[in-house]
């Protein structure tokens, strides 16, 4: 060790600085190497590895312990990312009913929400079970 910090001694202080942050950069990167795991993870079919020994399902697709499942998307629905739920969404103007995505009856004076998945009245009217009433 005595040997070392004699030669850094003698190489011109520029240089002593480059290798103080080249240094630690190399000691990362070669223990990030020794880390991995002799075997790569067993990655189902439709699936890729996200990091380590984890993995994901491409998007179409719902993991199912260690297979990845296709998603059936109804009628009127759209894939979602989300990681929980069926993976699939009702379109504006339907609603979920069971594995299906039903048309939403909007009333006279009545309105679609913002969210699009059920309806409002209009000012001036209130609702009675499936329509709209002046008040």
């Amino acid at each position: 060790m005595e040997v070392v910090f004699a030669r850094l001694r003698q190489v011109p202080q520029s240089n002593v600085r480059m290798l103080a942050q080249v240094v630690p950069m190399i000691v990362f990167i070669s223990s990030m190497s020794s880390c991995s795991s002799a075997d790569p993870p067993e990655v189902p079919e439709h699936a890729y590895i996200t990091y380590g020994d984890s993995w994901k399902c491409e998007r179409g697709f719902k993991r199912d312990e260690d297979e990845c499942q296709s998603i059936t998307v109804p009628e009127h629905a759209f894939l979602t990312d989300s990681s929980w739920g069926e993976g699939w969404q009702c379109e504006r103007g339907f609603k979920r009913d069971e594995d299906e995505c039903q048309s939403i009856k909007v009333p006279e004076h009545a309105f679609l929400t913002d969210n699009g998945n059920s309806w409002k009245c209009e000012r001036g009217f209130s609702r009675d079970e499936n329509s709209c009433s002046p008040k």
